[in-house]
């Protein structure tokens, strides 16, 4: 006699709340998210979105799974005080846009931190405007998925942009100013 499961699972995060109420068999897998902080948002075979947060393990339907979001959390000691960082992924999501879960398995996510900081740069030409050098920075995760400079979050506080200085070959400032998000 086969018997199935329904269960419910409730996740308190250090970032909010987050309810999900699935069903699955005792024939299903599990899921996994490796990286301390990460919240991985997932879109189930079933076509329902599950959170999973970090060090916990979720029984899961088998099936293919699409990756929807990523979300990476820090916290930094200020004045005695914790304050929560956090910087969001909405693609593309590198080698966890898309996951499989066996049943009997545990599929481990692995994504997030280290989180790499790199610059960009683009070079147009323009008829009486000359040549405009645009540089920016990607942040791209230990999965190689990308991240939104623009969604890094101190407490609930967007971060400002950061501060750019160009030099010559001899370390004379050219030019500076401050990246801008958009």
């Amino acid at each position: 006699m086969v018997r199935k499961v329904a269960w419910l699972a409730v996740f308190v995060l250090a970032v909010g709340l987050a309810t999900q109420v699935r069903s699955a068999s005792p024939s299903g897998g599990v899921l996994k998210v490796a990286t301390q902080g990460l919240v991985i948002d997932l879109q189930a075979p079933t076509g329902q979105k599950v959170s999973l947060p970090a060090n916990k393990e979720v029984p899961a339907p088998p099936g293919p799974y699409k990756t929807v979001g990523i979300t990476q959390y820090g916290q930094e000691n200020a004045g005695g005080k914790a304050v929560m960082w956090s910087i969001k992924c909405t693609g593309p999501f590198g080698k966890v846009a898309t996951l499989s879960v066996s049943a009997g398995k545990t599929t481990t996510i692995e994504a997030g931190a280290p989180l790499t900081v790199r610059p960009t740069a683009s070079v147009a030409k323009s008829e009486g405007k000359g040549t405009t050098i645009a540089v920016g920075l990607a942040v791209v995760g230990s999965a190689q998925e990308s991240y939104n400079t623009g969604s890094i979050l101190r407490g609930k506080t967007r971060v400002p942009p950061p501060k750019a200085i160009i030099l010559d070959e001899n370390g004379k400032e050219v030019n500076s100013g401050n990246f801008e998000y958009g």
